[in-house]
């Protein structure tokens, strides 16, 4: 939860003091969606696997899971 709490304020905090520059750049895009959503999608999907008490790799790909769910919504 905490991790999720750290990347929401970083996210909020990069769309409050992003420039115009920043405004057009897909790389920042990306990573500001990252730290607003895809961080509590993903972190949300590995909860899920640690609960379910899985190996660590599953925990891992549980994580990319979510976080490549929001990038190819953000995409399509």
């Amino acid at each position: 939860m905490s991790a999720v709490a750290k990347d929401l304020i970083t996210g909020k905090t990069m769309q409050m003091t992003s420039t115009a520059d920043q405004h057009y750049s897909m790389d920042y895009y990306m990573q500001k969606t990252y730290y607003k959503t895809a961080s509590l999608i993903s972190h949300g999907c590995k909860s899920m696997a640690i609960l379910a008490e899985h190996t660590i790799e599953v925990e891992l790909l549980a994580f990319e899971y979510g976080r490549n769910l929001v990038c190819e919504l953000l995409n399509s």
